[in-house]
């Protein structure tokens, strides 16, 4: 039996349902290094279920389709026969990244297996989630015998690994997720009439969807909490991410890691706008300028409103209605700042691709 995920991140209720069909099963993603990435990603779902978990990774970089097209039903059943347990396919991946010729190169291996198994699951209450901790054991044991490191040693490195997962709120939780009370707080609709905020909050994603080489740029200059659209805001902080641990936020990446359906439905109208627009790679300039003048006028408010607020206020003589010099002086502070405050651009370059795809 195949199922497919259809571009969605695998979750912990896909791999309970999934164990009531079957005991063995094969992760069979696509050939290429995002393939790859969505194997690594599932491998911590999978570890805590008392499940036969293999994995494959077609050669030549193809996808499931090409390759029976090209080889056929029966090439395919004999592949997947020969597909190696998901541990020892990790394992591999590592070893070929850092190799093992060093202590070095030892030392990240051993740290990247461990950030692994640091992540598996945790039943609340009871620790670690049904009946991993033997299957731990088994792990642990391997990995000594191969790295040649000291059983306790990775014990006591593993602990330390957790403690720092869970005061980051980084583990995983086994049971149901609670209800997603501050993800309905996030507007997940493409603005249909977008302010000069949300144009170019939109454009940006746009320029980095169609030109995710500009990315780097983007991150430099622009984080997450200055976008002020709720969506495109969490969407820009999915993309934020990858580019910090250096990879490419091309949507074929974002749609891998995003699990909230209306965050992805959103993902997908930004892909298809910015591929029926196809903007030139001037925009990010054009995007990146104006948050630059925001910026600016942000700092502007904040070094002005001080002045305002300690400003002395000469007292007036009793029966005197006229302003005071001071006082005056403060009205024409407080009428620049307002002339400042308003004084966003009143028109934003490119508004034609900022613009919601019809229906």
């Amino acid at each position: 039996n195949f199922v497919g995920t259809l571009g969605t991140a695998l979750n912990d209720n896909h791999v309970t349902l999934l164990k009531r069909f079957a005991r063995r099963m094969i992760l069979l993603f696509d050939g290429d290094a995002a393939g790859q990435m969505a194997t690594e990603r599932a491998l911590p779902r999978f570890l805590a279920h008392e499940v036969d978990l293999r994995t494959l990774t077609l050669p030549g970089g193809q996808d499931p389709a090409e390759f029976l097209e090209q080889h056929g039903a029966d090439a395919l059943r004999e592949l997947l026969r020969q597909s190696v347990e998901a541990w020892e396919y990790k394992y591999r991946l590592v070893v070929e990244r850092h190799g093992l010729d060093s202590i070095d190169s030892r030392h990240r291996v051993l740290q990247e297996m461990l950030e692994i198994l640091a992540k598996v699951p945790l039943a609340p209450g009871t620790g670690l989630a049904g009946k991993w901790r033997e299957r731990e054991q088994v792990i642990l044991g391997r990995l000594s015998q191969r790295l040649k490191v000291g059983e306790a040693f990775i014990r006591d490195r593993l602990a330390d690994l957790r403690r720092q997962q869970q005061s980051e709120g980084l583990s995983f939780q086994a049971a149901e997720p609670p209800a997603p009370v501050a993800a309905q707080s996030v507007d997940c609709t493409m603005p249909v009439r977008p302010s000069r905020d949300e144009r170019a909050e939109l454009d940006l994603l746009l320029a980095i969807f169609t030109h995710p080489g500009q990315a780097g740029a983007a991150a430099r200059e622009v984080v997450p909490a200055d976008l002020t659209h709720s969506g495109l805001r969490r969407l820009y902080e999915v993309c934020w991410e990858m580019i910090r641990d250096e990879q490419p936020p091309t949507f074929d990446r974002v749609s891998l890691v995003i699990e909230d359906r209306a965050l992805l439905r959103l993902a997908v109208d930004v892909d298809e706008l910015a591929r029926a627009s196809d903007p030139g790679e001037d925009l990010l300039e054009h995007s990146l300028a104006y948050f630059r003048r925001r910026h600016e006028l942000e700092a502007h408010r904040q070094a002005s409103e001080p002045e305002l607020a300690e400003a002395p206020v000469a007292e007036a003589p009793p029966g005197d209605s006229r302003l005071t010099a001071a006082e005056l002086e403060k009205l024409r502070r407080a009428t620049k700042l307002h002339r400042t405050r308003t004084s966003r651009p009143t028109s934003y370059p490119n508004e034609e691709s900022a613009r919601a795809p019809a229906g």
